[in-house]
């Protein structure tokens, strides 16, 4: 188990730079992507806030758990599904 975690830790160091430039880089895109969709979206409904349009890419990408962004469930399909029971 240690043996991994040094490697990870000297993988780590050597490449530190390269992580951090990756970062910062991925930080830029998603700021510059964020733009363009809080100013598309913010033309049709003015509702749309930037925070919105910085948080629904990682919702819809994670498969929102917390179901922020897609429409409710039609709960009569889940009471089906229970009824089958």
């Amino acid at each position: 188990m240690y043996n991994g975690l040094r490697l990870f830790k000297t993988a780590f160091k050597n490449t530190r730079r390269q992580i951090y430039v990756s970062g910062v880089f991925l930080v830029i895109i998603t700021f510059v992507l964020t733009v363009f969709l809080y100013f598309a979206e913010s033309r049709v409904d003015r509702n749309f806030s930037f925070w919105d349009a910085l948080i629904w890419p990682y919702e819809k990408y994670v498969g929102d758990p917390s179901k922020m962004v897609d429409e409710p469930e039609d709960e009569s399909i889940d009471e089906l599904d229970f009824s089958m029971f």
